[in-house]
């Protein structure tokens, strides 16, 4: 982000909340708090100022707000349940095992509304028969067009159920599972940080429907996993599995996957001392924010900016501003100060080795040897012992200001 970049994020926060959207306006400000560290001590100073006056702008509107809003994206867990589905005739047969006031989303509802003053409103998008793919394409709607307090995601089921008409396999792979999943997670992270969402987990089937399919709750727990392992940022996991062990079989319908009523009253009471602390955590959470970047050292880790190459890639060696090789590499950096070192680091961005700048090719050629970032490189750590490669590093630079990018290949 350049400096221009934050004056915009508060002019937009400030727009959106006078316009009502509180949850767009902490999302701005959440953006430009996460990314104060890489500018300059007086500049983070002031702008973290004006971002410290809009926080309290929020949470004044949010004291007379009229109302909560809770949406839920789901499948048919959240919606009535016939006795059951195969016998079920709008004319000869429509008695339903619960209605939808016994659904946990209106059960949630009443409970809330016992809570607060505000008018409380949960939002049931649910569509039957859908999974991870449906979460994607609702998450926009949920995290930013809906203006939604909390959002709530409960998918997974449909996408592990094993069946006859898939061939007894699940309808999404883990893999594609996983990698649906961190798609999710990666949009929430970047475009609604501070958005407050909880994911529910799947349930683990009836002892019933495992004398068929034995194999189901161990698939169960694989998906769970992945839920678990991959969250976004302010986002709250019930954990089903574990209510599970406590309610058993009660907490779900005779077809071995749909809620039992019990297992909405349950969900209801579960969702609710969720939500409350969310709303209660919600604007002091944004605080956290460092302004001045981490010191430089062995051990500690690195905090890269987040945007890759933003001045575009550079093919000429330079003795001014940003360091080069021979081979066409150069740092993706916001400040326009020459790098002053070069930060060797594992993949979770812990540095091992820290050495003074080269800005010239032959400077790079004569420290680092002629294959340096060709198709890999060797150095020796400050212990003299390990050799590095690119397969299992990168490499950084930074500037004076510990302000850090990584190394990256030109095209």
């Amino acid at each position: 982000m350049f400096v221009s970049h934050f004056y915009q994020h508060i002019d937009n926060a400030k727009k959106s909340l006078d316009s009502g959207r509180d949850e767009v306006a902490e999302n701005l400000v959440s953006i430009a708090y996460k990314n104060l560290g890489i500018l300059n001590s007086k500049t983070a100073i002031e702008l973290k100022k004006q971002l410290d006056k809009i926080i309290k702008e929020i949470k004044k509107f949010r004291q007379n707000k009229p109302n909560i809003k809770i949406g839920i994206a789901s499948d048919s867990l959240s919606l009535p349940r016939p006795y059951y589905m195969k016998d079920f005739d709008h004319i000869n047969n429509p008695s339903f095992a619960y209605n939808y006031e016994d659904t946990y989303p209106e059960l949630l509802r009443k409970q809330l509304s016992n809570k607060y003053e505000q008018e409380i409103i949960v939002n049931n998008f649910a569509n039957r028969s859908t999974g991870i793919n449906f979460a994607l394409y609702k998450q926009n709607d949920m995290h930013h067009w809906y203006g939604l307090d909390v959002s709530i995601f409960h998918f997974g089921i449909v996408d592990c159920w094993l069946r006859t008409e898939t061939g007894m396999k699940p309808q999404i792979s883990p893999e594609v599972f996983e990698q649906k999943f961190k798609q999710f997670a990666d949009f929430k992270n970047n475009l609604a940080p501070a958005a407050n969402s909880i994911v529910i987990g799947i349930a683990p089937t009836t002892a019933h429907r495992l004398q068929k399919v034995p194999e189901q709750n161990k698939l169960i727990n694989q998906y769970n996993n992945i839920l678990k392992s991959n969250l976004p940022d302010n986002t709250l996991f019930l954990d089903i599995e574990a209510l599970y062990q406590t309610c058993g079989d009660a907490l779900l319908h005779k077809d071995g996957n749909h809620l039992s009523e019990l297992g909405n009253k349950i969900f209801a009471d579960e969702l609710n001392a969720m939500i409350q602390k969310t709303l209660k955590q919600r604007i002091s959470r944004l605080k956290s924010s460092k302004i001045k970047s981490d010191k430089l050292t062995i051990g500690s880790k690195i905090k890269p900016i987040d945007n890759p190459n933003i001045f575009g890639y550079i093919q000429k060696p330079s003795i001014k501003g940003n360091i080069l090789t021979q081979q066409g590499w150069a740092i993706d950096k916001l400040s326009k100060s020459p790098a002053t070192k070069i930060l060797i680091a594992k993949r979770d961005k812990t540095i091992i080795g820290i050495f003074s700048t080269c800005i010239s090719r032959n400077d790079i050629a004569t420290k680092f040897g002629k294959s340096f970032l060709k198709s890999g490189f060797k150095i020796k750590t400050s212990n003299n012992n390990e050799i590095l490669n690119t397969n299992d590093y990168d490499i950084y630079a930074s500037d004076k200001d510990g302000l850090c990018g990584k190394l990256i290949k030109c095209k």
